[in-house]
Parts: structure tokens; sequence; C-alpha cells
């Protein structure tokens, strides 16, 4: 029986392919096979087959890009690939009991032609296939791998039902080794860079010529038309907080507020953006509100300031009503939860409940989108280690165990992947997949990378 793939069509969407939903499924040998449906205990097993090619670096990054983010992702096992599979692959031979066997639930087979890149996915629980519209690669690199991040999400959403973390980008400050013969740089030298989920590219966007840090993502909601970030900057001698943008324009001051503005962090539906700042000669906590269009909003709203207290890294939850924070209000850094949903109408000073945990110096919350969860940093048995509380249970649990030192974590939009930088024995990011804890480590070579920061 010979049957004939439909397409199905992608639409670019400010540089990014989203699913333009006209499906067109049908049942492949309908008549002689029996359709396995799935289980809700096994897990989901995905074959990527070799990339039918007339360029073999190309095929190589698509094969590689692929592998890669799946199995960064965590869901599903990719299942090696043998000559059995690879021929009935190549073949368009979707046989059903080859398939069966091997226990695969999903074929991904793409083929590139002339640098035209086309797929055909084998949904072998539902026994349908699909094909998507080619698309032409570039001569560049970079515009290669995020086209194939993503396709990743696509198939990640299709066939697990929700989209991954492959195409997101992530934000990280960058500060080089001074060498004898580098002049112009100083220990006080540091920029903004761009990378991918996978560590595969690395783009600078900042150019201040000084010392900026802690990036943070504008959420995707907000009207602008580039990909927009917060940063802090030292380019007018104070920290300053800057507004950045991912197509390396020049960054401008974002809030007028004398002393050090420090620690920038975004609400998840980009309406505030919390700060540290010494206005008023110790540090504090603030709140600024923002407009559609990533603006400042009337005055900054200072939200907590303790007596003989030094505070730091704020972080809104997903609902706005609450906000985790460090303060050595019992001596030792330790992180805070506050209801602040009271503190925006009367400007009371908002009740606080101690994150209990069996670590000490804890600091860098951050809220999963979802509000379930906060990941910090936690020193024990003489090291920093990334955790995570539990809010519904109130309960820490340690992700990371080696022996180097970590910071800063950042949830991904998926809740289940955490970026971060260690301190030791390099500073360079890594991130981590929660559900079997596999770690990836996303930069190399001489320097400083970090302060990272996933895109919302």
């Amino acid at each position: 029986m010979k049957t004939e793939p439909l397409p199905y069509s992608l639409v670019m969407k400010n540089n990014r392919f989203f699913p333009f939903l006209i499906l067109f499924f049908f049942p492949l040998f309908c008549e002689e096979l029996e359709i396995t449906l799935p289980t809700q205990h096994r897990e989901s097993k995905v074959y990527i087959s070799g990339c039918i090619s007339d360029s073999k670096e190309l095929s190589s990054l698509i094969n590689y890009v692929l592998h890669e983010d799946f199995t960064l992702d965590g869901r599903a096992k990719i299942i090696e690939k043998n000559p059995l599979l690879e021929k009935a692959g190549h073949a368009l031979a979707y046989s059903d009991p080859i398939w069966k066997k091997q226990s695969v639930d999903y074929l991904i087979l793409p083929s590139l032609k002339d640098k035209l890149l086309s797929f055909n996915l084998f949904n072998v629980r539902t026994n349908t296939v699909k094909t998507l519209e080619s698309l032409e690669l570039s001569d560049n690199k970079e515009e290669n791998i995020f086209l194939l991040h993503d396709f990743s999400d696509f198939f990640m959403e299709d066939f697990l039902g929700s989209k991954g973390i492959a195409s997101k980008k992530i934000l990280f400050s960058f500060k080089p080794h001074k060498k004898e013969s580098d002049e112009e740089i100083t220990s006080w030298t540091a920029e903004i860079y761009q990378t991918d989920s996978l560590g595969l590219t690395s783009k600078r966007v900042t150019f201040d010529n000084n010392y900026s840090i802690t990036p943070e993502f504008v959420s995707q909601n907000n009207k602008s038309q580039d990909h927009q970030f917060a940063y802090v900057t030292y380019k007018q001698g104070l920290a300053q907080i800057y507004q950045g943008s991912l197509n390396g324009s020049s960054g401008r001051p974002f809030i007028h507020l004398r002393g050090n503005q420090l620690l920038p962090k975004i609400s998840y539906n980009g309406k505030y953006l919390c700060f540290v700042s010494d206005a008023s000669g110790k540090s504090d906590i603030f709140l600024q509100e923002l407009d559609p269009y990533f603006k400042a909003v009337a005055k900054p709203l200072q939200i907590y300031s303790g007596l003989n207290q030094t505070s730091a890294c704020p972080h809104l939850s997903p609902d706005n009503k609450t906000m985790a924070f460090v303060t050595n209000k019992s001596n030792n850094p330790m992180i805070y939860i506050a209801s602040i949903d009271n503190t925006l109408k009367t400007r009371e000073t908002p009740k606080l409940e101690l994150i209990s945990t069996p670590c000490d110096e804890c600091s860098c919350p951050s809220y999963s989108s979802d509000g379930k969860m906060i990941a910090f940093s936690g020193r024990i048995n003489g090291r920093r280690q990334i955790w995570v509380y539990d809010i519904e249970s109130k309960r820490a649990h340690q992700l990371t165990t080696c022996s180097s030192d970590k910071e800063n974590p950042c949830f991904g939009a998926d809740n289940r992947h955490i970026v971060y930088n260690s301190t030791s024995p390099t500073t360079d990011l890594y991130i981590l997949e929660i559900g079997q804890k596999k770690i990836r480590r996303l930069t190399q070579g001489l320097g400083d990378k970090h302060y990272p920061s996933f895109e919302k």
C-alpha cells in the first residue's frame, strides 16, 4: 500500500517558529496492523533517524542537536541508532512490527537537500505519519541551531504533550581573565552574553565596556519588539539597572533612584521589577511597577527594610502575591517569604515566613513558573549546593552533591530545568534536569561565566 504524507505547515513569527494548526493525520496499513496504546507507566521512546543529506556537516549538526535536546529534556528515552532501524527509516518503510519490536513510540526522520530541511514524523502509538513543510537552513550556524531547537520543542509538544526548553535562550555575565597583553581588560570588565540551552552558541549583547552583571529576561508578554532584559552596570559609577536588548543596541538607564541598584528580577507576567537599593543608607527591597512596554510606572515602592538588616536577592511569585528574598534578620543569611499582596495596597511591612532548610547561608531564591517550588543555593558540609524548596510540603531537597560550589539558580519555563553557575574550581554555567538529576555543562574556557537567566 502506497501512502503520501500530507503537509504540515510552520509559520514564522518574530523569528520563532510556531505550529500552524492545520493537521492532517492518516492511518498506515490500518487493515493489517494492530495499534499499540501507550501505558501511563512506560517511558516514551523516540528514535531519531540519521539525516538523509547532501551535506555531511549540516547532517551532523541536525543529528547532534535533536539528540541532545531530547536527552536534556529527560521525558523520553532516545533509542540508539542501529542498521536495522536505519534501513527501515530511510526506506520510509513505516513497518509497525519493526518499531513495536524495538518498543519505539515515535520516529523522527530528517532529510536535507540543497539546505531545505524537512521531517517525516511517525507516531507508532497512533499509526500515523506527518510531514513538515521544508524550511531552508542558512550559512549561519547559530541561526541553524536555534531553528533546530524550535523543531525539537515542536516535536516534544506533539509527542510528549508540552514544549521543552530547547529553544529558550540563556543570558549570563562574562568576566574575561586578564592577560598581560590585554591592556583594555581590567578587573572591572564584564559584559552580558547569550547562549542556548545546550551551550553551543555564544553571542555578546552588551557593549558598555564596563562591569555589567545579573541580566534578567523581560517576560514575552510585554509589547516590546525585541527580546529585552534588565541588567546592572557600573558605567555611571554607581550600580544602576539598565535596559538592554538582544539586538545589541546600547543600553539605557531604567530606574531613576539615588544610590546603588542591584539584583533586578522581573515578575513572570512582566508587571513588576523587584530589586535591591541602598537609597535609604542600607540594602532594602524595592518594587517597580511596569507598563506593557517595559517602562517604569511612577516611583518604586520600598517593600522591606529591616532594622540593622541587609536584604538581597528578591524574587516574585508568579501570582505576585508573595516575594522570596534573603535577609540576615537572624544574623545568618536565610530566605524568607513575604506576603506582599496587602503591602501593595496598604504600604504596611509584610509578614515574613522563614524557609526551614538543613543548610545555612541560603541565597538566590528563584520561583518556578507554576509557583510550587523555590530553587536556591545553600551551604552544607562546607560547600554551596543547589536546593529546591517545595512550598506545599515546606521541605527542602538537595539537588547537587559534587565538590564544587554552586550559586544563582534560575528555573526554566518548564519547571523541570534549572540553570546555575559554579564558583569553584571554575566559574561556569550548568543546566540541571530535576527529575533524573541530569547535569550538562554549558560553558568552557577561561573567564567567569555567572548570573545565568533563563528566557521566560
